[in-house]
């Protein structure tokens, strides 16, 4: 364990973009717990130009394995990768899982705006009560005018927890324009 360690802080330590080449690399194959760890090495080194290697771990059947991409998509700016957080969240059924999607998409949000409102918007639709309360919690972070009027529609959902978060996504909502519910 120690000298795992010790590699995977001599990896982040690296400088240049070729280290986040070969690490990103080495995280395509390997045990579910190294992979995880060399995308934790990705995130510390915010080797943005690998987003789509975490992401792809998304679609892996390894729980351990998505939480870990999942935990590094939270530090990494991406553009294109907001489906896959939001699908992530809506079939989660492990609660490490949930809690690591919601995080990753609300780190998101902001920098994804209306692209994570869209996918949130689809996928609300016939949901586990507790995944779709994660995801309108997402349109708060996202802060855009779609946003807004996506938990405004959100507070008449027939579910009281997709309802409940709603509420209390527009109860924090800085800057509130004048909005007709």
């Amino acid at each position: 364990a120690k000298e795992r360690d010790a590699l995977l802080g001599a990896l982040g330590a690296m400088r240049g973009k070729e280290a986040s080449t070969v690490v990103g690399t080495a995280s395509k194959t390997g045990d579910a717990a190294t992979r995880a760890a060399l995308f934790g090495v990705l995130a510390a080194r915010h080797a943005d130009d690998q987003i789509q290697t975490v992401a792809a771990a998304l679609a892996e059947k390894d729980v351990a394995l998505r939480i870990g991409a999942l935990k590094a998509l939270g530090t990494l700016a991406g553009g294109g990768e907001a489906q896959a957080r939001v699908k992530v969240l809506k079939e989660a059924t492990d609660k490490d899982e949930m809690a690591a999607a919601e995080a990753a998409l609300m780190a998101a949000a902001p920098r994804q705006g209306e692209a994570c409102v869209n996918a949130v918007a689809k996928a609300v639709v016939d949901i586990a009560p507790a995944n779709g309360a994660a995801l309108i919690r997402a349109l708060g972070p996202a802060a855009t005018p779609k946003a807004m009027t996506e938990a405004v529609k959100q507070t008449k959902n027939a579910n009281a927890e997709i309802k409940d978060a709603a509420v209390h996504v527009l109860a924090e909502w800085r800057d509130m324009p004048a909005v007709t519910p």
